[in-house]
């Protein structure tokens, strides 16, 4: 592989972290709790509904970059 294969790997692994730290916040559509908990802290700071918001669209945004960065992947490698 060359150098271009390692950087998108190395960006694709960070962003499968991220995406799987983001959906462990969020709260959960049952009621069943806050996920980790990290919840609280935004939602002081930005209110419940916004925070939800900022995490879904933060979500979806990981979620694009992911399949965006596997599809270059499987065409690098």
């Amino acid at each position: 592989m060359d150098t271009l294969a390692y950087i998108c790997l190395i960006v694709f692994i960070l962003v499968c972290i991220m995406l799987i730290g983001i959906i462990l916040i969020q709260s959960s559509k049952s009621g069943m709790g806050a996920g980790l908990g990290g919840n609280t802290a935004l939602n002081s700071a930005f209110g419940s509904a916004e925070a939800d918001k900022l995490l879904v669209k933060t979500t979806t945004g990981l979620a694009v970059l992911y399949m965006a960065l596997a599809i270059a992947m499987s065409f690098l490698v």
